[in-house]
């Protein structure tokens, strides 16, 4: 889409910043949620297939064997392998979405930055006099920091928190966040393999991610004129 950047008044433009967060969120959420709920339908399946075939071969201990043999790999992808290619990925994709969210809004406002920082973004926009550290702005902060962690494990180190190999596991940097997590399962404790294992994850850095990009534009809503399209 294109706009005629000429006819936006300072007012219009957040308008329209606002409603780019909210569908560019909105999009990820809504996928995240149905393909989440197609991989849970499709395991209750077959837990129904053998909850029911069960019943018909109870005491048959030769096909009830060949029974779990059948549906194992099945069950296997969609309780485990398609759920952490899912909300891996999604969660690394909603992390990139913040980052190039808070990049645009730099440019806004004429900030140069480094691309991909969201450290240094943050502290441009505070340099340039947007005070960001404020409640409940700073809480909102220190979780995406705390998932910022998360996603570089993920990204950087093909899911291993694993980040030094000459410290014990307990002082791994994600170690701590990922054992105690709900949301997260160790997959292999000696390699240090883990994934996201529930969608709760990913939509609360999600919520969380878009209640902090909406916090910064009514901050900054009533101050600065601008003239950069939030599409581009």
């Amino acid at each position: 889409m294109t706009f005629d950047r000429s006819k936006f008044k300072p007012a219009s433009y957040f308008a329209i910043f606002e409603q780019h967060i909210k569908m560019e969120f909105g999009s990820l959420r809504e996928y995240v949620i149905e393909t989440s709920e197609l991989l849970i339908s499709e395991k209750k399946k077959i837990e129904e297939h053998v909850k029911s075939a069960e019943a018909k071969l109870e005491g048959n201990t030769d096909f009830l064997n060949e029974l779990y043999d059948f549906y194992q790999d099945d069950y296997e992808r969609y309780s485990k392998t398609y759920v952490k290619f899912l909300l891996n990925n999604s969660f690394v994709t909603s992390f990139s979405l913040f980052e190039s969210l808070m990049e645009k809004l730099c440019k806004a406002n004429r900030i140069e930055v480094v691309r991909g920082d969201t450290e240094r973004y943050r502290k441009s926009l505070i340099d340039s006099g947007f005070d960001l550290a404020i409640q409940p702005m700073e809480d909102l902060w220190r979780s995406i920091v705390n998932h910022r962690e998360i996603r570089n494990r993920i990204t950087h180190n093909y899911s291993d928190f694993w980040n030094d190999k000459t410290k014990l596991r307990e002082e791994q940097r994600a170690f701590e966040a990922i054992s105690s997590s709900p949301y997260m399962k160790i997959e292999n404790d000696r390699t240090g393999k883990f994934y996201i294992s529930d969608a709760k994850f990913v939509l609360d850095f999600i919520e969380k991610s878009e209640a902090y990009l909406q916090g910064i534009v009514k901050i900054i809503q009533s101050r600065v004129y601008v003239r950069v399209d939030p599409s581009q």
